[in-house]
């Protein structure tokens, strides 16, 4: 298992030192103190960072959760969302996406909607090696690494 340190160094060497490493360090602090998290959105990364008095670029943001999802890094899951109101989004396949898009149909109530498609949310979760790695680190064995 890597450390945190560890995906930092490999982000800093396709990114450099700046504000995706340090946005990506300020995800692992909030995880850490929420292991509850289970909904990572562009927004919520972007309070996270902004709470330490940092202001990344959405662009950083993107680069940073899109490195973390990414295969070899596995740390967190790419996941979709249907929102059609505040109260009740509707979790979405790859090919429950591909084909809202495509055929602008609503999944949840068969319609036509040609605006379905901006109603589709990326977020990121967890995933059980991301939670493995802060727990580890957490505990007196794992701090330092």
């Amino acid at each position: 298992m890597q450390s945190s340190n560890q995906i930092l160094d490999k982000l800093e060497g396709i990114f450099g030192s700046g504000a995706e490493c340090i946005t990506a360090k300020h995800l692992f602090e909030y995880l850490n103190e929420h292991p509850e998290a289970s909904h990572i959105t562009l927004q919520l990364t972007r309070r996270i960072a902004e709470a330490k008095l940092f202001k990344p670029s959405d662009t950083s943001i993107v680069r940073t959760l899109q490195f973390l999802s990414a295969e070899g890094i596995g740390l967190l899951d790419s996941c979709f969302e249907l929102v059609l109101d505040e109260m009740t989004p509707y979790d979405l396949t790859v090919d429950e996406v591909k084909s809202v898009i495509d055929d602008k149909i609503n999944p949840v109530n068969g319609e036509v909607d040609p605006e379905i498609g901006s109603k589709v949310s990326i977020y990121f979760r967890p995933t059980t090696a991301m939670r493995l790695m802060l727990e580890s680190e957490s505990s007196p064995a794992g701090r330092g690494n």
